[in-house]
């Protein structure tokens, strides 16, 4: 459940977003609830503070008439949730710009006197449900391939093993969809690909999510697709047996 609060000095503001988010909730599948609505910044903060909410949307007054403006309680709230998506309300568009000038991502401004509002409001939370979709989505890691004007993204699990072609500057990619060959070394792959791929032999980089069987007389890997690879005294000693 994504909570939604509100911090707003006008009460009957707030009770018109109260309304709107309702709708929104009925219109979406997604999970939101309006779990606080403060007018004062300080109770606000104090809410925040102790129920320490995650990935929240914020919706904040810049004007509180307070000694805590909106844009001061934006920058706290992001020190305690640095997930926080953060929509400014405002009746004066001159005040976005000096918002937007104290450093901190804002999602959007909502301009109180517009008469699309409602649309404006709807359309942000549209914007923060798809970016809660994909930042919740499963990444796969992946290796990217970069040499002159090309650019290509691999996913690691397709890598079984990549061995350097002798006095050559290229190295092959052996890959569930067949082979590359490629103008780069294994030194400017080793970091990227992490600890999952063990330089087995000064020429070869296998990935040991692939290993099948490891003969420890020949120090020789089976990988699941069957082919059998040797390794060094150094390299074999790198493997997490």
């Amino acid at each position: 459940m994504i909570p939604i609060m509100i911090c707003d000095d006008d009460t009957l503001w707030t009770q018109k977003l109260a309304r709107e988010i309702e709708c929104f909730q009925i219109a979406s599948d997604w999970e939101v609830s309006l779990t606080h609505i403060s007018q004062k910044p300080e109770e606000f903060l104090q809410y925040v503070r102790q129920e320490r909410p995650k990935m929240g949307i914020y919706l904040l007054d810049i004007d509180l008439k307070s000694e805590i403006s909106g844009m001061e309680l934006g920058r706290e709230i992001r020190r305690l949730d640095s997930s926080a998506q953060l929509i400014f309300i405002t009746s004066h568009d001159e005040l976005v710009f000096p918002t937007l000038s104290m450093g901190f991502s804002v999602c959007n401004f909502i301009v109180k006197g517009r008469q699309d509002w409602k649309k404006q409001l709807h359309q942000t939370f549209q914007i923060v449900e798809s970016y809660y979709h994909d930042w919740n989505q499963p990444k796969t890691p992946s290796l990217t391939l970069k040499y002159g004007n090309h650019r290509e993204t691999l996913p690691k699990d397709d890598i079984y093993f990549i061995t350097s072609v002798k006095n050559t500057h290229r190295i092959q990619l052996h890959l569930k969809s067949g082979y590359r060959d490629v103008p780069l070394s294994l030194t400017e792959l080793k970091n990227q690909l992490g600890e999952d791929f063990v330089l087995c032999r000064r020429d070869c980089l296998v990935n040991q999510s692939h290993i099948q069987h490891m003969d420890c007389l020949k120090r020789q890997l089976l990988l699941d697709n069957q082919v059998k690879i040797n390794c060094s005294v150094r390299g074999w000693k790198a493997l997490k047996l």
